[in-house]
């Protein structure tokens, strides 16, 4: 579980205000976290996996990134981690499929199952971490999404936007990228993106979206 176009659109959408102090949930093997890093030149970036071999990747990911110096990634049970302040943003691409046939590779359904981090404990952690004007944003699909807007209301969690996602111009939307806020929301800001517009073509919205992030576009 490397590159990922999930990972990727997160990366890209998560926002905040100036965030000085950001955690990634959930890292893998340090994607998002360095992405942020990019996009905010001011921010400390905490990246926490519980999965050792992705931890140590991420790891040497960030060793070998500009970034180094502010990205701290740690092999971490989220439920035991207890940083000495709260968060500006916090983001997570979680595991799902919690309902589907596991295989063989152990780290592999780590990163895809939600037996590692489900939506309660994912809250949980949210809740405990985030500060009292941060923004939290997570990628889903659209059934967990629509669960987790339900959770995330218990632990004063308000969705402020969600942005369906497309594959292509063809498919439903299959992912939101959801953001959620301490403070109430009179209205939740919608919008969409269409990943590909064409088979191998990225759509100029994802190109626009993504463009800081790719070699080659």
């Amino acid at each position: 579980m490397k590159v990922g176009t999930d990972g990727i659109m997160l990366g890209a959408w998560a926002n905040a205000d100036r965030p000085q102090r950001i955690l990634d949930i959930g890292s893998g093997t340090g994607l998002i976290a360095l992405m942020l890093a990019q996009r905010f030149p001011d921010a400390r970036i905490d990246a926490v996996e519980i999965e050792k071999g992705a931890a140590k990747q991420a790891q040497g990911n960030v060793a070998r990134s500009l970034w180094e110096h502010r990205i701290n990634v740690q092999h971490l049970d989220i439920e035991q981690f207890q940083p000495p302040c709260r968060y500006d943003l916090v983001v997570s691409n979680p595991p799902y499929f919690a309902d589907s046939l596991k295989g063989p590779d152990i780290a592999r359904n780590m990163a895809r199952h939600a037996d590692s981090l489900s939506a309660m404990h994912l809250l949980e952690s949210v809740d405990r971490l985030l500060n009292s004007s941060g923004t939290f944003c997570v990628i889903l699909p659209i059934a967990d999404g629509t669960s987790l807007l339900v959770s995330a209301a218990e632990h004063q969690l308000h969705c402020q936007s969600i942005c369906e996602v497309r594959p292509n111009v063809g498919k439903t939307a299959h992912r939101w990228l959801i953001s959620f806020t301490r403070s109430e929301v009179d209205v939740v800001a919608r919008s969409s993106l269409i990943v590909e517009a064409g088979r191998h073509n990225y759509s100029d919205e994802y190109r626009t979206l993504t463009r800081e992030f790719y070699l080659k576009h």
